[in-house]
C-alpha cells in the first residue's frame, strides 16, 4: 500500500439522519511527492478499505469524458471514492469503475434529482383549465393526494387529515384512500415511466399535494417536478429553500406560508373559484415568465443530467464535483511540498450536517406536546433521528481509526452509547 495518501473523507447524513455513503480518497503518489495531512486524530496508518486499493486495471474506456479532462494517468495512479453504501453504487456492472470527470479522473468503487431539464418545466399543461373547470363541475376535487408511503418522518398524512376538514381532496394510493385508481393505473410503473396515460389522470387535477418524505435542505423529488410538468399547481412541504428553485415566485404554494390547514384550504377555494388568479400559477409555462436566473444558470451549466445519456447521471455528477476537487487538493499538496514557503498545504475538507443533514422530524400538524403518548409517529422518528445521529457518529469514529471492517461499527456506536450513559459524551 505503499504511497497511498491519508484519508479525506466526507459524511452525509441522509434523510432521517442516517448515514447514506463515505467518500475515502487515496493518492497513489511516490512518497517523496505525498504531502501528509495533520489530523489531531488521525496518527496511524492510512485508511484501508477491504479490497479497494487491489491491483485493480479496467479498460480505459468510459461512458463520458469531461470537456477539459486531459488527464493520462493509470487507473494505478488515480485517487480512489469509495462508497460505503454499495446499494448506492452508481457503476454498473462491477464493483470498481474509472470515471473520467471534467478536469481529471478518479476510481470509484464500492469495495470495502432529479429535474431533467427547463424544457420539462415549460412542456404545456396536460389539461386545460377549461377542462379543469367542466371536470369540476362534473364532481372531480380540486385537489389530488396519492401517496403509498405512509409511516414518513415529515408525518404528511397528519397534515393532509387535518386539510381533508376544509376542503375536498382525492386521496388514491394507500394513504388517507378514498378514491380507488383505475385499474390501467394500478400498475406503479406507469407513475415512474410517467405513462401518458397517468400524466393525464393526474393533470386533470387543479392542485397537487406535493409534501416530501423529510423537510431537508437539499431534498426535492419528482413529487415537485412532476405536478410542475403537468400544469397541476404543487401544494408543497419539504425543502427549505425551494423557492430558490423555481422558475418564478409565483409557481408553488408552500404550506407553511400560512398559519393552519384551514387558512390553506380557503386560499385554495379562492383560486379555484378564480381563473385569473389560478392561472398566474401556470405563468411559467412561457419561457418569458421564466424569472429565476439562479434556476437558469444551474440547469445550463451543471456537469451531469437526467436521462441524457451524454451526461453523467446526478450521482455520477456528485462523484466527479468530489474528484475533481480531490485532484486540485492533491496539486496543491504537491505544489507545497516544492515550494512551502510559497504554497501553503491545502486544508482537509470534511462534510457537516449541513451538507446533507435533516432537521429533527416534526409532527405535521400541531405540536409534538400535543401528541398522545403512544402515538405511532412518536414512538418511531424522533428516537429513529437521534439513534441514526449516533450511527453516524460511530461511522465517523470508525474511519478515523482506520478501521475497515464494517462489523466494527457497532462496536463504536456501543461506546457512544456507554459513554453517554456515564455523562461522558
Amino acid at each position: 500500500m505503499a504511497g497511498r495518501g491519508r484519508l479525506v473523507s466526507c459524511l452525509c447524513l441522509g434523510l432521517f439522519g442516517v448515514l447514506c455513503w463515505v467518500w475515502v480518497s487515496f493518492a497513489s503518489f511516490p512518497d517523496e511527492q505525498r504531502i501528509m495531512v495533520s489530523y489531531d486524530t488521525l496518527d496511524q496508518g492510512p485508511f484501508k478499505p477491504q479490497s479497494a486499493l487491489s491491483d485493480i486495471e479496467l479498460s480505459p474506456m468510459s461512458s463520458y469524458r469531461g470537456p477539459g479532462n486531459q488527464d493520462q494517468r493509470s487507473n494505478k495512479e488515480l485517487p480512489i471514492i469509495l462508497w460505503w453504501s454499495a446499494g448506492l453504487f452508481p457503476h454498473f456492472p462491477g464493483d470498481t469503475e474509472r470515471i473520467d470527470c471534467a478536469t481529471s479522473s478518479c476510481l470509484a468503487t464500492s469495495n470495502r434529482k432529479w429535474l431533467p431539464s427547463l424544457s420539462y418545466l415549460l412542456e404545456p399543461t396536460v389539461v386545460s383549465l377549461k377542462e379543469k373547470n367542466r371536470l369540476r363541475r362534473e364532481g372531480l376535487a380540486p385537489v389530488l393526494y396519492m401517496q403509498s408511503h405512509c409511516d414518513v418522518p415529515s408525518d404528511r398524512d397528519r397534515y393532509v387529515r387535518e386539510l381533508m376538514k376544509y376542503i375536498e381532496v382525492d386521496s388514491y394510493g394507500k394513504c388517507l384512500n378514498n378514491k380507488a385508481l383505475p385499474a390501467h393505473l394500478e400498475d406503479t410503473s406507469t407513475a415512474t415511466g410517467e405513462e401518458a396515460s397517468f400524466m393525464r389522470f393526474v393533470g386533470r387535477y387543479k392542485f397537487h399535494l406535493a409534501l416530501e418524505n423529510g423537510h431537508c435542505q437539499d431534498y426535492m423529488t419528482e413529487k415537485l417536478w412532476r405536478p410542475l410538468r403537468q400544469g397541476c399547481v404543487p401544494v408543497y412541504r419539504g425543502s427549505p429553500v425551494v423557492a430558490d428553485w423555481m422558475p418564478n415566485n409565483h409557481s408553488i404554494i408552500i404550506i407553511d406560508d400560512f398559519p393552519s390547514p384551514k387558512a390553506l384550504a380557503s386560499f385554495l377555494k379562492f383560486l379555484d373559484e378564480n381563473d385569473n388568479e389560478y392561472a398566474k400559477y401556470l405563468a411559467f409555462k412561457n419561457i418569458h415568465s421564466v424569472t429565476n436566473t439562479h434556476l437558469l444558470e444551474a440547469l445550463e451549466t451543471r456537469e451531469w443530467g437526467v436521462n441524457d445519456m451524454s451526461k453523467p447521471n446526478y450521482l455520477n455528477g456528485f462523484e466527479c464535483y468530489v474528484c475533481d476537487r480531490e485532484n486540485a487538493r492533491l496539486a496543491a499538496e504537491r505544489a507545497s511540498r516544492k515550494a512551502p514557503e510559497i504554497n501553503l498545504p491545502p486544508k482537509p475538507k470534511m462534510a457537516t450536517n449541513a451538507h446533507m443533514g435533516c432537521p429533527l422530524p416534526s409532527p405535521g400538524y400541531r405540536e409534538v406536546q400535543d401528541l398522545p403518548a403512544d402515538d405511532g409517529w412518536l414512538q418511531m422518528w424522533p428516537q429513529d433521528y437521534w439513534q441514526s445521529l449516533d450511527q453516524a457518529e460511530g461511522l465517523e469514529a470508525l474511519i478515523r481509526t482506520n478501521e475497515s471492517d464494517p462489523a466494527l461499527l457497532w462496536k463504536h456506536i456501543q461506546r457512544i452509547t456507554v459513554r453517554r450513559a456515564r455523562g461522558k459524551h
